[in-house]
């Protein structure tokens, strides 16, 4: 479907372009027009797509803002017996997400590309942020995150009792990202899809069968097979109090640094990749 004759014969296909030229057509113009590289490796999607849609947003070209709450955990009274010697209200508050350094997407990049090992696999590969090492401080190619993170825990008697704000800032140098996709379409539809349709995001979703009558184990028309992200080891967490009454707190980035110097945040970034991956794979995430 993605393919000129000749790269799908290469393939394992047919070569003899069973569904017509214009898909193909379609995905070399985007290949040209939006993933082209500069000298730097940047790609033009930065300038063509992703700058112009983040300052809609933001007003900033590569940053998205998402203000107010995000998040809120709200216990506003403790009834269980073993909690109530140690709070009676709860509150886990998670606001104002910041994202920047979304206009860096770089070499390698793939989307939708056909692999000759099956039919029905499409490889994405996604690179974001710097290409090589350089000062976190100095670049502004960095992805980064920032967003408010309040704990608070109530109770006249509660030896935990603290209200804290912060602010938590994420910097990634680069972030890459593999993704195998399992897809299938229905051909009927396909065939006969209406012009005037074209640029109708939910038409084109319903062209996507249910592959359980292929053969296929997936059961749905597009499926995540296989999921990975590589995160720069230069990655950084920065925090800073707003207003805590745990003093400790001030001293947090010290614990970070302590932490990271014993691979502790390595291990939890791990941990944290693959069980995103294996709930990317997961039942309640595979149908569209």
């Amino acid at each position: 479907l993605f393919l000129d004759p000749d790269d799908a014969l290469a393939s394992g296909g047919s070569g003899d372009a069973p569904y017509g030229n214009v898909i193909p057509w379609i995905m070399d113009i985007i290949d040209d027009q939006l993933f082209s590289a500069d000298e730097s490796g940047q790609l033009s999607v930065n300038e063509l797509m992703v700058r112009p849609l983040t300052k809609s947003q933001s007003g900033i070209e590569g940053s998205l803002h998402f203000n107010g709450t995000l998040i809120d955990l709200n216990k506003r009274q403790v009834t269980r017996k073993i909690w109530t010697s140690f709070a009676d209200n709860l509150r886990l508050r998670l606001s104002d997400l910041h994202l920047s350094g979304l206009d860096s997407m770089r070499v390698p990049t793939e989307i939708l590309s056909p692999k000759s090992s099956s039919a029905h696999t499409l490889e994405n590969k996604i690179s974001i942020g710097v290409t090589e090492n350089v000062s976190i401080t100095d670049n502004s190619d960095s992805l980064r995150a920032s967003f408010g993170f309040e704990l608070l825990v109530g109770g006249e008697n509660s030896p935990l009792a603290m209200n804290n704000l912060m602010d938590l800032e994420l910097i990634v140098p680069s972030l890459d990202i593999l993704a195998m996709l399992r897809a299938t379409v229905e051909v009927d539809r396909l065939m006969k899809f209406p012009l005037k349709d074209i640029t109708n995001v939910d038409c084109w979703i319903s062209t996507l069968w249910s592959s359980k009558n292929s053969g296929i184990e997936s059961d749905a028309g597009v499926a995540i097979e296989y999921l990975n992200m590589v995160l720069d080891d230069g990655m950084m967490v920065n925090a800073s109090c707003i207003s805590c009454t745990n003093q400790m707190l001030n001293q947090f980035n010290s614990v970070l640094s302590f932490l990271e110097d014993q691979e502790w945040i390595s291990n939890i970034r791990s941990r944290a990749i693959l069980i995103g991956s294996q709930l990317a794979r997961g039942e309640w995430v595979q149908g569209m």
